[in-house]
């Protein structure tokens, strides 16, 4: 069994969870009235944000656990088993219109591999929505100095994508570390043992009075991008600087 497989094996139980308030507030603030799309969600979890989007769209979703997997056919949600680090779709180039990436790539060994594929699969002008963890949240990440909002968005560029906008989702807030000392409230917050509860409260924060909040108390950030084409630079340096090896 592969090490992703292990670590997510026991996570997907049931087809609603807590996340449903994050993918709805989603596809509220980025994809709300889209139809006639074809679109492909890396990284789906359960349901994700194409189950908003599936009435109306040609929908699809990628995940390493096949327990997301079986949930997904039951929701009507067709789910490819990929290998983000070292896989390759089995679709053609410019294939999607929409492609989603949320709360994928911090846990990637080989985030590159996954932003080459979107790359090669979305369409010229193709919407790509792609999201990161708050570093201050202690959310678990591979490579955290590249996940903080300076040098991802340098990284974004670096790989010739545009940013379109930009949307912060939930609070982080400044007494965060006290609170995470306190068992019950981390085991709350943490736990996949659903709170429900805790899930529609932090939408409505969401939408409410914290919409205006500085970047440094989002709990995750949302980019909205485009791809310019191929970067010449960067592919001659990355050709060059591969030959030295």
């Amino acid at each position: 069994m592969q090490k992703e497989e292990v670590l997510m094996k026991d996570i997907y139980k049931k087809k609603v969870t807590k996340n449903i308030f994050r993918y709805k507030w989603i596809y509220e603030n980025f994809l709300n009235g889209v139809h006639g799309k074809k679109i492909l969600e890396i990284g789906i979890g359960v349901g994700g944000i194409v189950q908003f989007l599936k009435k109306d769209n040609e929908v699809i979703g990628s995940e390493i656990s096949q327990s997301a997997i079986n949930l997904n056919k039951e929701l009507g949600i067709k789910t490819l088993k990929i290998d983000l680090d070292n896989g390759r779709f089995p679709f053609k180039d410019h294939n999607f219109d929409i492609i989603i990436f949320i709360g994928t790539i911090e846990h990637l060994n080989n985030p590159q591999n996954a932003i080459n594929e979107i790359k090669r699969l979305i369409k010229p002008n193709g919407r790509i929505l792609i999201s990161i963890p708050n570093p201050l949240t202690g959310h678990y990440q591979i490579y955290p100095g590249l996940y903080t909002y300076k040098y991802f968005t340098r990284y974004l560029h670096v790989n010739n994508f545009k940013i379109v906008s930009f949307k912060k989702y939930g609070i982080r807030p400044p007494f965060y570390d006290f609170l995470m000392k306190r068992k019950s409230i981390n085991n709350s917050v943490n736990s996949q043992t659903e709170n429900m509860a805790m899930g529609r409260f932090v939408y409505n924060l969401s939408n409410g009075i914290f919409k205006l909040k500085p970047k440094r108390f989002g709990w995750s950030w949302i980019f909205e991008i485009r791809y310019l084409g191929d970067n010449k630079k960067y592919e001659e340096f990355i050709k060059e600087f591969s030959s030295v090896y």
